[in-house]
């Protein structure tokens, strides 16, 4: 089976760096990229253990995880999102994520977030 990967703009256009990873996972999933899956969660781990010290120097930035390490800081998603294609490239899994306080859980509708709104 051939594994599909989402294009950079359709990424984009989520325009919501905390949801990216989770929009990705079910799409990967649905095509069958299981070991794309565990990268991600790998990356959000990452995040999360690092999240206390990160909200302590870099609160309200974008950062970049990828091999479970932090590789920059950016003060927007777009500038962020565009460092880590141009350092990993487009097949690579990669998390960019809002330095900020958790909130609560909210569904996430991968259809309204991505603009695919059949009628």
């Amino acid at each position: 089976m051939r594994v599909g990967v989402l294009s950079n703009k359709a990424l984009k256009a989520l325009r919501n760096p905390l949801m990216v990873p989770i929009c990705k996972e079910c799409i990967l999933r649905f095509l069958g990229g299981g070991w794309r899956i565990m990268a991600i969660a790998d990356e959000r781990q990452a995040f999360e253990e690092a999240l206390g010290d990160l909200l302590a120097e870099h609160e309200g930035e974008f950062v970049i995880f990828f091999n479970r390490e932090q590789r920059g800081f950016y003060a927007d998603f777009d500038s962020a999102y565009a460092a880590a294609l141009a350092e990993f490239g487009t097949d690579a899994e990669f998390l960019v994520s809002k330095i900020e306080e958790p909130g609560p859980a909210r569904p996430v509708s991968l259809s309204w977030d991505a603009g695919v709104m059949f009628a």
